[in-house]
């Protein structure tokens, strides 16, 4: 079971259903975000300024697209770049997803996520226990994914942000 959980979801649909099982949802199902949506713009204009400032170095693997790898020594981190912190439950759901992976593929890593705008970073790390609760996570979005209909709309504070407001109704 836990193989196929991982085979159906990507880190960006892990963040989103975070924030909103319906946003997730709508990810999941290939439903795209209006593109000139202003928090999604925000989202490229300082990925793409992390990428001028400390080189571009971005890693894709199944399921996985991070902002940053690195190797130092022994040690590889990943880097995931995030405009504020109102999104941490998210991002560290999304890292220690990417981390999970790439312990199953043999690489063992520490995350580490990035809020330029307030100068702040948050060390993630795949412990037992972080794995459990990851993996509880994992099963409890797939049966909502697994559903033919989204979730009903909850009117939450990032409604008003959100690229999903034009279909989604909340």
């Amino acid at each position: 079971m836990e193989r196929n959980l991982l085979n159906k979801i990507s880190g960006s649909t892990i963040y989103s259903f975070v924030m909103c099982p319906r946003q997730g949802w709508f990810m999941h199902y290939g439903i795209l975000p209006e593109q000139d949506n202003m928090k999604l713009a925000e989202g490229r204009n300082i990925h793409e300024f992390t990428k001028q400032t400390r080189g571009h170095k971005e890693f894709v693997m199944d399921g996985v697209k991070v902002d940053r790898i690195e190797r130092h020594g022994e040690r590889v981190f990943l880097y995931e770049v995030k405009n504020s912190t109102s999104g941490y439950p998210a991002a560290r759901m999304q890292m220690l997803f990417y981390l999970f992976k790439l312990k199953r593929a043999g690489i063992y890593a520490t995350g580490i996520l990035e809020i330029p705008r307030k100068n702040k970073r948050y060390t993630i790390k795949l412990t037992e226990k972080t794995r459990q609760e990851l993996l509880d996570f994992l099963f409890q979005m797939i049966e909502v994914l697994e559903n033919p209909t989204p979730p009903s709309p909850k009117k939450k504070k990032i409604c008003k942000f959100c690229g999903y407001r034009h279909i989604c109704f909340a």
